[in-house]
């Protein structure tokens, strides 16, 4: 009887490693085409943007020197006030003041006193010339003068 049992059961493991069997060698069930394509394309797409990340990564990039980039060599100076000449200059930076004051022509009556002339010019700068201040000489200060002086 024992012998019947081990006999049955043994059959019935044997039919269910063969259904296991069949399963594993049925078909499996597919995705349609559009799935399987918009899957492999994003996939694809990822892989490309994580190898820019690795190709293109800053820290590996080399410094560029500031030789290469593109720099104005000129500045503008505007030149205001007791000058034959006002209005904007365009020289190259590092040109001293007098150097534009030369170019505007002060006149005679400028107060160059009040401008660094040797200072150096390396941005965008507005140059105000002032006149001179007259002495003004007033009839009353002159008598007070003039009977101070005869008074001694």
């Amino acid at each position: 009887m024992h012998f019947l049992m081990l006999n049955k059961q043994m059959e019935n493991l044997n039919c269910k490693s063969m259904e296991a069997l069949n399963f594993e060698t049925q078909e499996k069930p597919s995705l349609p085409f559009h799935e399987r394509f918009m899957a492999w394309l994003v996939i694809s797409v990822l892989l490309f943007l994580i190898a820019l990340n690795i190709i293109f990564d800053e820290s590996t990039m080399p410094l560029t020197e500031s030789e290469h980039q593109l720099v104005n060599p000129f500045v503008e100076i505007v030149v205001e006030g007791a000058v034959e000449f006002p209005g904007i200059y365009q020289v190259k930076k590092g040109v001293l003041i007098q150097e534009v004051l030369d170019l505007a022509k002060p006149l005679p009556e400028a107060n160059l006193k009040r401008i660094k002339l040797d200072s150096p010019v390396n941005h965008r700068r507005v140059i105000k010339v002032s006149k001179k201040k007259e002495k003004r000489c007033c009839e009353k200060s002159k008598a007070f003068v003039n009977l101070c002086i005869s008074a001694f």
